[in-house]
């Protein structure tokens, strides 16, 4: 599970599920296929991560 954020919600998403989600005042279908970290989890952050994703937006 990816913890998504903004200014005002949050989110937990799971890899491999559709998740609908509100960014800005526009709706989103988000689907994250793929979630690997670059850096060791023993590095400063912000750390980085590779990620293959999916996002539509919905009108």
């Amino acid at each position: 599970i990816l913890k998504l954020f903004d200014q005002q919600q949050n989110y937990s998403i799971k890899i491999g599920e559709v998740t609908a989600v509100n960014i800005n005042n526009q709706r989103f279908s988000i689907l994250i296929k793929k979630f690997e970290e670059v850096d060791k989890q023993s590095d400063a952050l912000p750390r980085r991560a590779s990620l293959e994703f999916i996002a539509l937006k919905i009108d």
